[in-house]
């Protein structure tokens, strides 16, 4: 039901979400091909999808060891690095993959949003920019990319990112709002208060 091979069935289980199945099968591939990179790192996915990150990160290191240029170990591993909170272990990996030439718009969202937490404002738009496409489905990244166009002086630019937010995110919008108005835009940071209205859980603040 899965596949002809304990490959293809890895494939069909990631693709369900049955990771403690893709792990299983996953295993017995890296055992019987212990220098297979791609197998390595489905079996790192799959032990992400289970929340064993160390330990998936430990195998796509194994991938990384084998193939130093192997960017699908390398993006996992950064991004894993950046959900445990190790910043400058995460960095390392997706730079890398941006150098190898083969970023793709999540590559460069988990740059921005580490340089946007060390404070290298500067650093972070460009990558921002570069991830558009995915920004827009985070409102968390939205507010972040605004505020690194804002640190800089560039409040219309900010505001015009601000209104990608969804209109019925209330929280997000007054968030926004916060943020313009430490800027010194009042006018828009009072449009975004007025967006959050009443469904934000103060109105009276909003």
């Amino acid at each position: 039901s899965c596949g002809s091979n304990a490959y293809e069935c890895t494939l069909t289980y990631l693709e369900r979400g049955e990771f403690d199945k893709a792990v299983s099968t996953a295993t017995a591939v890296v055992e019987r091909a212990p220098r297979n990179v791609h197998a390595l790192t489905l079996l790192g996915i799959a032990l992400t999808g289970v929340e064993r990150l160390d330990e998936a990160n430990a195998r796509f290191r194994e991938a990384i060891r084998i193939d130093p240029a192997f960017h699908p170990a390398l993006k996992e591993l950064g991004i894993n690095e950046f959900r445990k909170g190790r910043l400058k272990e995460a960095l390392g990996p997706l730079l890398q993959v941006i150098k190898l030439g083969h970023a793709d718009e999540a590559t460069h969202l988990y740059v921005a949003e580490v340089y946007f937490a060390q404070q290298d404002m500067r650093a972070a738009i460009p990558h921002f920019e570069k991830s558009r496409n995915l920004l827009i489905r985070q409102p968390v990244s939205i507010l972040h990319f605004a505020m690194t166009l804002l640190d800089q002086g560039e409040p219309e630019k900010a505001a015009a990112v601000l209104d990608q937010l969804p209109a019925n995110d209330a929280m997000s919008r007054f968030e926004a709002g916060m943020a313009l108005g430490r800027a010194g835009a009042h006018v828009e940071a009072a449009r975004f208060f007025a967006g959050a209205g009443k469904t934000y859980p103060d109105p009276l603040a909003a």
